[in-house]
């Protein structure tokens, strides 16, 4: 069963450009060395969460 994510911030499109660039034949040797992989999968995962649950707080600063 899949589960479908929403993903909130602006800074989703800087990802996603990266990811979409990203040769499939690169994907897993990126996975394992490349410090851009490693800095939007930080990104991405912490801006996605599964639909039907609530945002946690955010960490982020008072605004």
């Amino acid at each position: 069963m899949a589960t479908a994510v929403v993903v909130v911030g602006s800074e989703a499109c800087e990802e996603v450009r990266y990811y979409a660039a990203l040769d499939a034949a690169l994907y897993p040797e990126a996975a394992r060395s490349s410090p851009e992989f490693a800095r939007y999968k930080a990104i991405t995962l912490g801006q996605c969460m599964p639909l039907g649950r609530e945002a946690p707080e955010s960490p982020g600063s008072n605004v």
